[in-house]
């Protein structure tokens, strides 16, 4: 039996009876509806692992942090080629339940994605105290790092895809974990050496994302040494869909869901999607994309499975009439603006990074994103989806707590490139290139930020 078609009749489904490892079967527009989830990230890859790989079924894991995405972009074809799941850990620790679950896998071999920098001795020498042998893939920066875990997966085909946002990759990474391919990471604008390097290994070359991403140039450089073709929609759910449009059967039986906003959830299930040859769709956390929407349908896709709980895909995401909504509160209060300008102020002076998404070092959007999950509230992970979530709010009517987003390339603002949270007296405080973070007026600065405003967003009312 299919799937219901959208606006067709709709037929009342029996719920399957779920493994062990997934939760309760949820009415829906779909027959199958499934979800895999814990109670956050690191418990869902545990849920995951185990809707995957049974008991003592895997000598291996592979171990990426878990908030941050770089080193771990490129990471699903290796798991395939290890036949491991992909399981979270912090810098500085395993947490007892991944460790717990290494052990019911029966690995004995821990395979880290990323320098100590990122993950740290202490969790190398928590693995070796446990008997496990451990090997760390680590370059000095994300595009590095991707071509030495290429060389591991091996292959004649490989994926390239920006190292610049999480979105792309992910998108692709469960066929490229199937087929073998690695994915390697570019700045967009261009190639470092080791990713230049390594595409001359390869025949064929899949470039995932538009020109914004990957470059024309990069395309171009590609095209001297290998066939190239590039696959690319108008926004990450498009270029999901077009992944799958283009690379999976006229019929797709089963899919992966997950959040389009957030990297944790579609990274360990990409792994998943590897070994059991599901593609994984990107959702809005409330709201299903009509691109995603369109290639169900097309590809006559039965049965979809979530990762991730609610907080992250919402029931209403595979509605077929959803309500437009902003980001969930998790924590409303009436001085959460206080606390959030107070959390805020405990990283003055924090060094910037690219990518950083922690204390250690963060970009603008890591350093906003950050700071409003210590005080419960979710928000995007870019600048781009934080000027179309939240509440518009007037410049006129900007209150302390309000996310200011700016367009600092552009002499006309067109989209954001920075963005900071708005600490009243006309003042921002956010994570800047040269400056880290700091508190800067916006009608004082160099180049009067106030008159490069794209959009400000409330995400507390």
């Amino acid at each position: 039996m299919k799937m219901t078609k959208w606006f067709g009749t709709m037929i009342a489904a029996t719920a399957l009876s779920v493994t062990a490892f997934a939760s309760t079967s949820e009415a829906s527009v779909f027959e199958n509806f499934d979800r895999i989830s814990g109670s956050d990230r690191y418990e869902t890859s545990i849920k995951v692992a185990r809707a995957g790989w049974g008991y003592h079924s895997t000598k291996d894991v592979v171990l990426v942090i878990g908030d941050n995405y770089p080193d771990a972009l490129a990471g699903a074809p290796l798991a395939k080629k290890l036949n491991a799941p992909i399981l979270l850990v912090k810098k500085d620790a395993v947490p007892a339940s991944i460790m717990s679950e290494i052990g019911r896998l029966g690995a004995k071999n821990a395979t880290i994605l990323g320098g100590e920098s990122v993950i740290s001795n202490q969790v190398v020498n928590q693995l070796k105290g446990k008997g496990m042998q451990v090997e760390r893939i680590a370059g000095s920066n994300r595009s590095e790092t991707s071509a030495l875990i290429a060389e591991r997966v091996g292959g004649t085909s490989a994926v390239v895809a920006s190292g610049s946002g999480y979105a792309d990759s992910l998108s692709i990474a469960s066929h490229a974990a199937e087929n073998g391919k690695p994915i390697l990471l570019t700045s967009g604008s261009g190639m470092s050496k080791e990713v230049a390097a390594a595409v001359k290994n390869y025949k064929s070359v899949t470039v995932v994302g538009g020109e914004s991403a990957v470059s024309s140039a990069v395309y171009k450089k590609i095209d001297e040494t290998a066939a190239v073709s590039r696959i690319a929609g108008k926004d990450r759910y498009a270029t999901a869909a077009a992944v799958v449009a283009k690379l999976y059967p006229t019929t797709v039986t089963e899919s992966l869901v997950a959040s389009g906003q957030q990297f944790a959830d579609a990274l360990t299930g990409s792994a998943l999607g590897g070994k059991q040859k599901k593609p994984v769709l990107l959702v809005r956390q409330t709201d299903l994309p009509s691109s995603t929407k369109d290639i169900i349908n097309n590809k006559n896709v039965d049965n979809l499975t979530v990762i991730g709980g609610e907080t992250a895909v919402s029931k209403e995401a595979l509605n077929p009439n959803p309500k437009p909504a902003a980001i969930p509160v998790v924590k409303p209060s009436v001085d959460i603006r206080s606390d959030i300008i107070e959390e805020a102020k405990k990283y003055i002076g924090t060094p910037y990074r690219w990518g950083g998404t922690t204390p250690t070092g963060f970009d603008c959007s890591g350093y906003l994103m950050y700071v409003f999950n210590k005080e419960g509230i979710s928000i995007p992970r870019t600048t781009a989806l934080m000027a179309q979530s939240g509440k518009p709010v007037s410049y006129a009517n900007v209150k302390i707590g309000d996310i200011v987003l700016l367009d600092l390339v552009r002499s006309t603002p067109t989209r954001p490139t920075h963005a900071g949270i708005y600490i009243g007296d006309g003042k921002i405080i956010h994570a800047g290139t040269s400056t880290g973070v700091a508190i800067t007026a916006l009608d004082t600065s160099w180049g009067h930020w106030d008159k490069k405003i794209v959009t400000i967003r409330s995400y507390t009312d």
